[in-house]
């Protein structure tokens, strides 16, 4: 009698988002005395950021500089057209203005599930970024575009910052996982100021003028502003750090908090880029920190219709990094051992955000923002809703993959099953290299699928089955089709993951 065939404990090869446990809520909040405040968003959490967005805002005596790649909440719009009147002009903003680019940032957004997206499409989305923007000339604001100025900062009086990974939109504020810090330290904050001013007049390309309607305007490159923006010391002290042209400020940081980690090492990025292509810049150090004992925790978002960011993800969770993923979640940061770490608005991305473009962050350690910090990703890591499993078993894959269209295995654990000898052999062969996938066809019938061959399994007897070679047969192989499957959901849900044991009955032929 041919030995029974445990779909069920095969492995998958590739790596799959899998749905976990999340553990209990933890109280990450804290005061962060000093000249460094850690402040959050995240589900059901207090709005820190907005608040002290809010407080920086209305407290402003002299002038205001906002950088954000977008800019949508509609309170934090009104409190900035509050203060220009208030200020008389004085309010300052480094946005967006480049058709083509809003919509790629809108697309982002999208991405992210922002349920305060308009209806509509990105389409309207940009009308409606447009009006905002017609908002802000006309109540006084100052807008300028950049086309490569991905960070998010703001600077009051030159005498408080915050530096976070949020863009001003509702979602950011007010559910999604976004993280940051208000910086009192002189220094730091005139540094940023200084980057911000140059920035605005040596790297904005448009610009719509206060006090009338939104009206976009070239500006003509003179590099007026002249004076030095002073680097970082990079003697991991506390301080604001960025990326634009050839200074690599974040990516000096993070490899350098990487190479410091002992025992842990916790990492966050929204998406992933170019990791493979430049892997001596990170992925190397990753690696070689996961070789000398390090315990290095990845969080990042799904992003499951992007090809690229998940084979870099599966590279990280090859070398042994343990990946979460998480639908709301948009930070980015890097901490070690809680002793070294930094926040920032680059994703961990080699097209834009590490080695070009315009990105800002901040470096925490020795202060207690750091400790919060620390605190933050944890949760943010155990209220994860997704793990990134490696090699998982068909069982897995049927119990907890990460799809609405999956249907739980509908047959049981055991199945007695009738078919002729060939059939045995060719689906035990097949089901050793490839998932193993099911699609319903009626009550009483349902098509395997594995490797390019496909089966039929039908009810012969009450508690007895037939497996037969479909008359469809060939095709895309079930790993291709299950990569579809999960890029682009399709209807259902009648398909899933087989994930039964197999008894061969007597009578096979």
């Amino acid at each position: 009698m041919t030995e029974p065939l445990d779909i069920s404990a095969l492995p998958v090869d590739g790596c799959f988002f899998l749905r976990k446990r999340m553990s209990a809520p933890a109280d990450f909040s804290g005061t962060s005395p000093g000249a460094y405040k850690h402040v959050y968003t995240y589900w059901g959490s207090a709005r820190t950021i907005r608040s002290e967005l809010q407080a920086m805002i209305s407290g402003a005596r002299r002038k205001i500089f906002v950088a954000s790649f977008l800019l949508g909440d509609a309170e934090l719009l009104d409190a900035l057209a509050a203060a220009a009147s208030r200020l008389m002009g004085g309010v300052y903003v480094i946005t967006q203005l480049d058709e083509r680019r809003l919509v790629r940032g809108l697309q982002e957004l999208a991405d992210s599930g922002d349920p305060g997206q308009e209806n509509g499409g990105i389409g309207a989305a940009v009308q409606t970024q447009k009006k905002r923007f017609d908002q802000m000339t006309r109540n006084g604001i100052y807008v300028r575009g950049h086309l490569n100025c991905h960070a998010k900062f703001v600077v009051a009086d030159d005498e408080t910052a915050l530096v976070t990974s949020a863009n001003l939109m509702t979602s950011a504020l007010d559910f999604t996982g976004e993280n940051g810090v208000v910086i009192t330290d002189r220094t730091q904050v005139r540094r940023l100021a200084r980057l911000f001013a140059r920035l605005w007049h040596n790297g904005c390309e448009y610009e719509a003028r206060p006090g009338q309607e939104y009206r976009l305007s070239k500006l003509k490159q003179a590099g007026s502003w002249t004076a030095d923006v002073p680097a970082p010391v990079g003697d991991r002290s506390a301080e604001v750090i960025w990326t634009d042209g050839v200074e690599h400020h974040i990516l000096a940081t993070i490899q350098d908090i990487i190479s410091s980690a002992e025992s842990e090492l916790l990492l966050a990025s929204f998406g992933l880029t170019g990791l493979r292509d430049h892997h001596e810049l990170l992925l190397d150090p990753i690696r070689t920190a996961v070789t000398r004992g390090v315990r290095v925790k990845l969080l990042l978002r799904p992003r499951r219709n992007l090809p690229r960011h998940l084979a870099e993800a599966t590279e990280l969770a090859q070398s042994g990094v343990e990946i979460y993923g998480d639908q709301r979640t948009h930070i980015k940061a890097a901490v070690a051992d809680g002793r070294h770490g930094a926040l920032f608005s680059a994703n961990f991305d080699f097209e834009h955000g590490l080695t070009s473009g315009v990105e800002v962050g901040c470096r925490l350690d020795d202060t207690s923002a750091l400790g919060d910090t620390t605190r933050y990703l944890r949760h943010a890591i155990g209220q994860a809703s997704l793990v990134y499993a490696v090699r998982p078993t068909h069982r897995d894959l049927d119990e907890r993959l990460d799809a609405d269209w999956r249907l739980p295995w509908p047959l049981g654990r055991r199945l007695d099953v009738v078919a002729a000898r060939e059939e045995q052999a060719t689906l035990a062969e097949a089901a050793a290299k490839w998932p193993v996938l099911f699609t319903i066809r009626s009550a009483d019938e349902l098509e395997l699928h594995a490797g390019s061959r496909q089966w039929r399994l039908a009810r012969r007897e009450q508690d007895r089955y037939e497996l037969t070679k479909s008359a469809t047969g060939g095709g895309s192989d079930s790993r291709s089709v299950l990569t579809r499957w999960l890029a682009t959901p399709p209807a259902g849900p009648r398909r899933g993951v087989c994930a039964t044991v197999i008894e061969w009955a007597d009578g096979a032929t």
